[in-house]
């Protein structure tokens, strides 16, 4: 992947969860890591076949390595979501990580 490539500004955000002093939990997303990453749509091959193996992946984005990135997260890009499903080192390189995503918005 080229540098170029990684044009979008995209945001890591993990879940958290709170309880307020009447003992009600809250949930909530914060912030991790700001990054540059292509976000590619599935093309409809790609994405026939990737809804075989879970029905929701619609986005390819592919971000530089960073170790700590696990499918509770999400992405967020300007006001839209994207909900990780499988994270892939690519060739085990230790140098992009294509992440598989659903657009929409998460529970929580």
């Amino acid at each position: 992947m080229r540098i170029g490539e990684l044009s979008k500004r995209v945001t890591i955000q993990q879940r958290t969860t709170t309880l307020s002093a009447s003992g009600a939990q809250s949930t909530t997303w914060a912030d991790v890591q700001a990054v540059w990453a292509a976000i590619v749509p599935m093309s409809g091959r790609e994405l026939l076949a990737a809804q075989s193996v879970r029905s929701e992946v619609t986005h390819q984005v592919t971000i530089r390595y960073r170790r700590g990135i696990t499918t509770s997260m999400r992405l967020s890009y300007g006001s839209r979501f994207f909900n990780i499903h499988a994270i892939m080192d690519d060739l085990e390189r230790h140098r992009q990580l294509t992440v598989m995503c659903s657009e929409g918005l998460s529970d929580g």
